[in-house]
Order: C-alpha cells, then sequence, then structure tokens
C-alpha cells in the first residue's frame, strides 16, 4: 500500500468508528462492540507487514472502552496470513466465547490476548539532540531498542 494512503484510511476509519460509537452510546439499548483488523497488531517477533491504516482502531478502542465501558468494546486481530476460512472461523469463536479479553489477536501459532507485564529497561541512555536557541531536546533511550512494550500471551 502507498504510505501516501495510510492516513488518508485511518482517518476514513476512525471517522466511520466515531459516529457509530455516537450513535451506540445514544441509543437507549447499547450493543457491544467489536473492532476488527487484520494484521494490525504486532504480535510476538511479526513487526513487518503491520496493516499501518488499521492500527489506530485499537487506540481507539482503548479510548471507547474507558470512555463507554457500558459498549464493552473488544479489538481483535487477524492472521494477515489466514485464509477467508480460517478467519471467519476464528472470528465467530470469539464472538460466541464468554470470555472478558478485550484484545485478541490471532496468528498461525493460536490465540494472544495482550497483558501487561513489568518490563525492565537496560541502563538509560540519554541522548542531547540540540535545537534552535540555544536549548536541548532529550529523549531517554534504552539499551534494548525495539523491544515491545506490550507482551501478549
Amino acid at each position: 500500500m502507498m504510505t501516501d494512503a495510510v492516513p488518508n484510511l485511518a482517518q476514513k476509519y476512525c471517522t466511520r468508528v466515531l459516529a457509530l460509537v455516537q450513535e451506540l452510546a445514544g441509543s437507549d439499548h447499547p450493543a457491544r462492540l467489536w473492532l476488527v483488523t487484520r494484521g494490525a497488531q504486532a504480535v510476538a517477533d511479526e513487526p513487518d507487514g503491520l496493516s499501518m491504516h488499521q492500527s489506530p482502531l485499537w487506540g481507539m478502542g482503548n479510548v471507547i472502552a474507558s470512555e463507554h465501558p457500558d459498549l464493552g468494546c473488544t479489538c481483535i486481530d487477524l492472521s494477515p496470513d489466514a485464509s477467508p476460512d480460517e478467519s471467519a472461523k476464528s472470528l465467530l469463536s470469539e464472538l460466541l466465547s464468554d470470555d472478558d479479553e478485550r484484545q485478541i489477536a490471532f496468528r498461525a501459532q493460536g490465540r494472544f490476548a495482550a497483558r501487561l507485564a513489568r518490563y525492565r529497561f537496560g541502563t538509560p541512555v540519554y541522548e542531547n539532540v540540540p535545537v534552535r536557541d540555544n536549548a536541548s531536546l532529550y529523549s531517554l533511550k534504552s539499551d534494548r531498542e525495539g523491544q515491545p512494550r506490550k507482551k501478549w500471551a
């Protein structure tokens, strides 16, 4: 996908989800909200080939879960490599499950759920980046670059 199209598609998807949430939140009988993406989340060691135009939906899902807990917003990320039949099976099994998980990813290795885990960074290294007017901008870096902060279990 051309990189110029990513922000436009992301905005389009997020705008549609926002309109849907506003309708559901204004309803007398709000329904449960499921946000389904395909290859939008990196699970384990697969950072390549992410659907960047779908990834912002997971951020929206977190906000929706916080601001409208009555919607029970759940994010499901289907495997980018799965066949349509496999994806349908995974999605159907999740929709029918009586599970409290709110962030699920399906991959060839199975079903993953996001977990927060204590993360130990190595010794931090500060990098001094000069900016205009004799000011400096500091950014904190870790000696373990590229390590995920969200652990999939």
